[in-house]
Order: structure tokens, then C-alpha cells, then sequence
């Protein structure tokens, strides 16, 4: 075992956040050869705001706001490291970590946009943000509802546009070569293996390619005259 824990002040940052993302960076930490820190956790609106005129945020609804995201990054001479390679490291590990405890989670580094190597966060269809939140405990109701306008802060993952457009292809009837390759280039290009959930949505992708593909063949051959027809005389 690597014998790492998280440290005192690590512990301290993710006051308030919910028990499950607790438990997956816990358990992360027990998992990883090196050591972790936690570099924030429950965030304040006006913390907030100042991020977003720093433009290091982009969004007033987001998870750090009511206790359903942390930031986490490998520990680099004693300091965090705000290194992508690894972050990718440190992925699969959280990711592993969560399944073993079965609580979902979202990285920020899937993402399609504004990508962000150090978030994890609660995903909002399982933990959606109650009144009851830590975070919106804290603010006043002009603050709630600001955050409730907002967008989310999570993008759509590159593995789900992937998909996405490949689906929407081929329910539209046609697939191109292009647009088949970019597929695989983005399933490719993701740093983790696809979940259980992904794995059928790739299924029901490649249903719709071929059906994609046999309404465009119909739709050719209807073009060109009509259906296809076995005739020896040709």
C-alpha cells in the first residue's frame, strides 16, 4: 500500500462538502503512489464572483457553491501541481475510488469545454443542490436565486458529444466518414475507460449508424429510380 494520507488542512478545505466526495478523495488518497492535496472545496458567492471577473470561473451555479465539488491535485515538493500529465495520473485513481464506494462522479478534465484538471464534482441528476445544502445555508435568497439562473458548471464530456453526434447522424440518415472518425478520435483521446453506462450508449450509436446507413443507401437508390430490384437481364 503507498501509505499516503490527507493532510490536516486537506481534511479542513472540504468542511461542508458532501460525506460522498468526501469518502471517494479519502479513499483516492489511500489508492495513490504519491501524495494528494486538497486545494478548495466549499466556496463562498462572493468568492464566486471574484473568480469569475479573474476569469478562472465561468459560471455563478457552480458545485463548489453548495458543497458538491472539490479541487484535488498531486502533491509536487510539498506543493500542488497544476501539471495535466498528472492529472491524468490522478483520474483513474479517483475514478476507481469512486466506484469501489459506488458514488458517481464527474471530472473536470472530460469535459468538452473548459476543461479543469483539478475539479471532481457530485454529478446535479444524483445530487441535485436542496435548500438544505451547506453552501446555500450561507446565502441570502437574492444569492440562491442567482445561482439557481445560472447555467451549470460542467460541459458535456468529449466520450457524450462523441456520441451525440454520432447518434444524430445516423437518426438523420446519413454518416460520414468524417464524422465516423472524429468518433473514434474522441473515444480515443479520452484517459479513462468507458463505464458501463457509456459502453451502451456506444451501443445504441452504432444501432443508429447502421440504420443511419441502410435509410441513406434507400434514399439513394430511391433517387437513382426507384427501389432495388435482382434483374439477370441486366
Amino acid at each position: 500500500m503507498p501509505g499516503y494520507k490527507l493532510s490536516a488542512q486537506s481534511m479542513k478545505l472540504m468542511t461542508g462538502v458532501h460525506p460522498d466526495l468526501v469518502k471517494v478523495i479519502v479513499r483516492a488518497q489511500e489508492l495513490a503512489p504519491f501524495q494528494l492535496i486538497v486545494t478548495e472545496g466549499l466556496r463562498s458567492v462572493a468568492q464566486q464572483r471574484e473568480n469569475i471577473r479573474k476569469g478562472v470561473s465561468w459560471t455563478m451555479n457552480s458545485r463548489h457553491l453548495t458543497g458538491h465539488a472539490v479541487d484535488v491535485a498531486p502533491a509536487v515538493n510539498g506543493k500542488a501541481s497544476y501539471s495535466w500529465p498528472l492529472y491524468y495520473k490522478l483520474a483513474p485513481i479517483v475514478k476507481q475510488a469512486a466506484h469501489e464506494l459506488g458514488v458517481p462522479v464527474e471530472w473536470g478534465g472530460d469535459w468538452r469545454k473548459n476543461k479543469d484538471g483539478p475539479h471532481w464534482q457530485l454529478p446535479f441528476r444524483q445530487y441535485p443542490a436542496h435548500k438544505s445544502s451547506v453552501g446555500l445555508l450561507g446565502m441570502d435568497e437574492m444569492e440562491r436565486d442567482e445561482v439557481r439562473r445560472a447555467a451549470p458548471t460542467n460541459g458535456e464530456s468529449d466520450a457524450g458529444a462523441a456520441i451525440k453526434t454520432v447518434g444524430l447522424a445516423g437518426a438523420g440518415g446519413f454518416v460520414s466518414l468524417d464524422t465516423v472518425s472524429a468518433f473514434v478520435q474522441d473515444l480515443s483521446a479520452q484517459q479513462y475507460e468507458l463505464t458501463s453506462h457509456d459502453a451502451v450508449r456506444v451501443a445504441i450509436a452504432v444501432v443508429l449508424i447502421g440504420a443511419g446507413v441502410w435509410m441513406a443507401w434507400k434514399a439513394y437508390h430511391k433517387a437513382k429510380g426507384g427501389e432495388v430490384t435482382v434483374d439477370g437481364n441486366d
